[in-house]
Parts: C-alpha cells; structure tokens; sequence
C-alpha cells in the first residue's frame, strides 16, 4: 500500500503544481511498475484517510479497461464518501461503466432521497438513465435539474436528457435555448441535435460564446465548437459570417477554430478514402 501511496502522493502533488499528467499515461506507468497488482492496489487506496488520494485513485480506476465486481462494489461504498468531489467521481464512473455496473442501481437510488446535494442527486439520476433507461427513477429528477438556479446543474440535465434521445422528454429543454448562461443554451442545443439530428441550436450558442468579449468565455466557445465538430461543418458559413464585423483577437479566435473544423474534415475525408 505504501509504494502505490507514494506514487498518489507525487501525481497530487504535479495536479497541485499545476503540471498535471494525464491519468492514461500515470495508469500506463503505474501498471507497468504493479502489473495485476494494480487494481487491488487502487481499490485499497480508496480507503486511504486522504480524500485526494481516494479521489485519484477512482480517477486512475476509470482507465481500467474491464472493471471488475470488486471494482464497482468498491465505488458503490464511495457513494457515502465523506466528500462531495468522491462521491460525484464515484457516480461519473459508475456511468461510465456502464450496464456492467447496474448492481450500484438501488445504492444511487438511496441518493436520489437525498436532497441535500442536488448536484450528486442529479449525476446520481443521469447515471441510474445510463445503467436501466427503463427506469422510471431518473427521469422527474432529471427534469426538475432544469430548473435548478445553477447553470451547471441545468447544463448538466440537458446533457443527460439527451443522452436518453427521448423525443418526448427533450422537448422540456426547449425553454432553454434563450437561458441567461450560454453555456446552458449550448447543452440544450446539444440534446436536440442527438435526438433530432438538427445541431443549428448548439451551433448558434458556440457562435455567441466565440463572439463574446471575455476570452475565457471564447475558450469555453472554441471547446464547445469542436467537441460538435463533425455537425458543425454543415454551418460553416455562419462561423464565417461572424467573422466579417467581430473585433481583432475575436477573428483571431475565429479563424483560428474554423482552420481547426476545416483540418477535422479534411482528415475525416483522408480516413475514409
């Protein structure tokens, strides 16, 4: 335990540096110096009595590519971590795991009762929607995280009710397209463009992002942009379009993601030849 706590405490410290390193290439590392040995070892240290070294470890686990009963046994037992940051990883993994892991099921639902936490409530909610879309659990929290007055929250239910491609429940984001935050116009833009296929929604919210004159907000707009970027070739001309009147260092931005949309299409077009 203490070798793979040593090798935690230098990754946290490099986070803490801001000199992080990717938790694939530290799994990659860390496996070539434990072997089998690493995932018992990473289970272990999900009791450590330091909530980054618990966090970092689910952080590490989430690059197994089989995880195991004992992994998601062990995470089920996070979901009543001490920690909100533990617990919300807990969640995130156990939907990425996905159906292997619907044994956690009745645990996330004792975390829907909770509602002191609405966003672990919510995550909680979008992963039992991943793990038994039939359920009938997930959907009214979900639904209610649209009202919610945090703009994360109402990004992040957006998010998972299009993750459900439900034509019938999408349509609850609809009022979401003229939010206050463009970040949340955005996520709802996104769950129509899954569920319908019409992606000019999310587009226009990245062109509003692209086009502000707070340079994080351009960040946030160039991430969303290309993170879409095999439906944002069809709308082009509208990123061109808003190049033609935008300020100095906004074309910059602009030019710059349009070069990038354009690279991605013309190596998409390589790929298939």
């Amino acid at each position: 335990m203490s070798d793979i706590r040593h090798k935690l405490q230098r990754l946290i410290a490099l986070n803490e540096a801001e000199e992080r390193v990717r938790e694939d290439i530290a799994y990659r590392e860390l496996l070539e110096l434990f072997g089998d040995s690493l995932m018992h070892r990473l289970i272990d240290c999900l009791h450590d009595h330091d909530s980054d070294f618990r966090l970092m470890a689910i952080e590490l686990l989430a690059e197994c590519l089989l995880p195991s009963e004992e992994v998601i046994n062990a995470l089920i037992e996070r979901l009543t971590d001490t920690h909100h940051v533990v617990r919300v990883a807990a969640v995130e993994l156990l939907r990425d795991i996905g159906a292997e892991a619907q044994s956690a099921i009745p645990a996330l639902k004792r975390v829907l009762e909770d509602r002191s936490e609405p966003f672990i409530r919510l995550s909680a909610a979008g992963t039992i929607s991943v793990l038994a879309p039939e359920d009938t659990a997930a959907l009214p929290v979900i639904l209610e995280g649209l009202n919610n007055p945090v703009g994360i929250h109402r990004a992040t239910a957006c998010e998972f009710i299009g993750n459900r491609l439900d034509k019938v429940a999408v349509l609850n984001v609809l009022p979401l397209l003229s939010d206050s935050e463009l970040i949340v116009r955005f996520a709802a833009g996104v769950a129509l463009g899954k569920t319908f296929g019409r992606w000019f929604h999310a587009i226009a919210a990245c062109i509003a992002m692209l086009t502000d004159s707070d340079w994080t907000t351009r960040c946030a707009g160039r991430e969303c942009l290309l993170s879409i970027g095999c439906h944002a070739k069809q709308h082009l001309d509208i990123l061109k379009k808003a190049m033609v009147d935008a300020q100095w260092e906004v074309r910059l931005d602009l030019e710059e993601v349009l070069g990038e949309l354009q690279w991605q299409s013309h190596h998409e077009h390589r790929q298939k030849e």
